[in-house]
């Protein structure tokens, strides 16, 4: 099972670039390489970031426009300018400027309209322009002239990023809705293209994840291993404590010194074990809470999915439910390592204890005086075994299924514009070979 989830990510990793770039070998525009190298010193030029640079830019492109001024290319590479020099409403600008004109659609100027929409959280215009190329690529007039299967891939690589981003139920809301939208203007045909691209995403979501996971449990390890380190020490200094005692010499005045200096080292370990005890309980009510959140978002999942119906994609929620399988069981197996090491530190405690009465005892045989036990001692032992036993007793609740994962990675982790990508296309389209890219 492992061994075939790796050949899926190897095989998503050679597909995802070219499904989640722009710009199409297809698009019916004309070779001119004349042209095409005045293109491609626009492109050189404003890619040198710098007012200077796009001033230059800038002027370079009134001239194309000029003398082409129905090839939508121009605007289009005018566009990835501005978006290099981090001019996003003004490339935004000049997107639209191709694909609210009259003629041949330009692919890569929609995509790179509605990518920037979403990017900047303006998920009203996009989701609109979104449902518009829909529609457009799938009608006679353009399903004839372009790769219609890979521009509804692309669609489900969008569809699925902005469902693993959406950060208020709203855009949730939003997001269903549009899901529903397209469900109706795709054909039944073109709906295995769109979940293909839903999977990428959502393959690459679950490696993103993964990673994530494994830091984590990186350092929970360091810090159970820091932990042991202090156990372990504590256990010295008793065994120390009881090798120096056995050599005390029993008078009263040294018992007198010998005792007061036990009761402070003894205070001292008591001191050290009740904040390692804090750490380990925190952190095992953390555990247990992070258990009912689980449990929270199950309900949250079976809410969307009836919200759903029938759109819900069953392997990708077959695959959701695997990752909180994996997710539970690591939190429950966590929470019985804090159990035991609360336990651990509570016995370690109650021996240290025990060793301090001896200590008393011997010191009240030496001296024929009377010391009064910590009652607060006995205390905290009895609550630190009684809460390491509550710990025990936490109910098991049975794993059911849900299907969102918290996301801390943006939109354009999974879908981003590639300038270099864009640009050598561009020029390709022209005849022209791209010199490198530009960092």
């Amino acid at each position: 099972m492992r061994e075939a989830l790796l050949t899926a990510m190897i095989l998503i990793a050679c597909t995802f670039n070219s499904s989640t770039r722009l710009c199409c070998a297809e698009d019916n525009t004309p070779v001119d390489p004349a042209l095409g190298k005045r293109v491609a010193e626009l492109l050189a030029v404003g890619f040198e970031r710098g007012p200077q640079q796009l001033a230059n830019a800038e002027r370079l492109y009134l001239r194309l426009k000029a003398d082409a001024p129905d090839d939508p290319r121009i605007d289009y590479a005018q566009g990835l300018v501005l978006w290099k020099q981090l001019k996003k409403k003004e490339a935004l600008e000049k997107f639209q400027a191709v694909t609210r004109s009259e003629g041949v659609m330009y692919h890569a100027a929609w995509k790179a309209e509605i990518w920037t929409c979403f990017v900047s959280k303006n998920d009203d215009t996009g989701y609109s322009r979104l449902m518009e190329f829909a529609k457009r690529i799938t009608s006679g007039d353009e399903s004839s002239s372009h790769s219609v299967d890979a521009d509804v891939r692309w669609i489900g690589t969008i569809m699925a990023t902005l469902g693993l981003t959406c950060e208020t139920k709203e855009r949730r809301e939003d997001w269903l809705q549009a899901e529903a939208k397209l469900a109706e203007i795709l054909p039944e045909e073109r709906m295995e293209g769109y979940l293909a691209g839903k999977t990428e995403i959502h393959m690459k979501h679950a490696e993103l994840e993964s990673e994530i996971e494994q830091a984590r449990e990186k350092v929970k390890q360091q810090r159970a291993a820091q932990l042991e380190r202090k156990q372990a020490r504590l256990q010295r200094s008793l065994d120390g404590a009881k090798v120096k005692r056995e050599g005390l010499k029993r008078s009263a005045a040294e018992a007198k010194e010998t005792f007061a200096e036990k009761t402070a080292e003894f205070q001292k370990s008591m001191d050290r074990l009740e904040k390692e005890y804090t750490l380990v309980d925190r952190r095992a009510q953390v555990l247990v809470s992070s258990i009912a959140l689980l449990d929270q978002q199950v309900a949250m999942l079976r809410e969307t999915t009836r919200l759903a119906g029938r759109r819900v994609d069953e392997r990708r929620l077959e695959f959701g439910l695997t990752q909180l399988l994996n997710q539970r069981g690591i939190y429950q197996a966590e929470c019985m390592r804090s159990v035991a090491a609360a336990e651990q530190l509570a016995n370690t405690a109650r021996t240290l204890h025990q060793a301090y009465a001896a200590e008393v005892d011997q010191y009240e045989k030496a001296t024929g005086e009377i010391v009064k036990a910590d009652v607060n001692m006995d205390t905290w032992t009895e609550r630190a075994l009684k809460q390491a036993d509550d710990l025990k007793k936490t109910p098991v609740k049975p794993v059911v299924p849900k299907g969102k994962i918290q996301m801390v990675r943006s939109f354009r982790t999974y879908i981003d514009l590639d300038l270099n990508a864009e640009r050598d296309s561009l020029l390709e389209s022209y005849g022209v070979t791209p010199e490198g890219d530009v960092e």
